[in-house]
């Protein structure tokens, strides 16, 4: 787990390179290998950042009222139910 966040009202998150180093060639052995991962957190923001090597990029769940601008996704791999670049 890169980034992990929950119950963090207002959180900000920037300027910042969030990278699983050497993943695995195809799907990772695990799908919660995420690169940013938030929780029950109305009005984040995720600004300039790069994730990279993930089973998810960046993964919000209940989380309302968020920005994520300036960022950008790499290499994400699952396994299924994962994936996702955001």
């Amino acid at each position: 787990m890169g980034i992990y966040f929950e119950d963090c009202e207002g959180i900000t998150i920037e300027n910042v390179r969030v990278e699983l180093v050497k993943p695995p060639k195809g799907a990772l052995a695990s799908w919660k290998n995420y690169n940013i991962y938030g929780q029950d957190s109305d009005n984040a923001t995720i600004h300039n950042v790069i994730v990279s090597g993930g089973s998810s990029g960046i993964w919000l769940g209940n989380c309302q009222g968020v920005v994520v601008d300036n960022w950008a996704a790499y290499n994400v791999h699952g396994p299924f139910p994962r994936g996702q670049c955001l």
